[in-house]
């Protein structure tokens, strides 16, 4: 799994617009199976990390929303 602020730093390089889709997970976490059908209906789709804490449903989507917008426009 890669981190949040190095997939921004790669989509930052290719200067162009990017849609951006974000996906937070269940508290049992998102199985290997609901990944690959992320990922199978988005080539350029990314599953990313925010980090080591564990963070409740309706502040994970805050915390990568800021720091996507922090990455991708400083």
């Amino acid at each position: 799994m890669h981190k949040i602020v190095d997939v921004c730093q790669k989509l930052k390089a290719k200067d162009v617009e990017q849609n951006i889709a974000i996906v937070i997970g269940p508290e049992g976490g998102i199985t290997e199976d609901e990944v690959k059908q992320l990922k199978a209906s988005n080539q350029n789709s990314h599953v990313v990390s925010i980090g080591n804490s564990i963070l409740r449903t309706e502040t994970a989507g805050i915390v990568a929303s800021a720091i996507i917008k922090f990455n991708l426009t400083c």
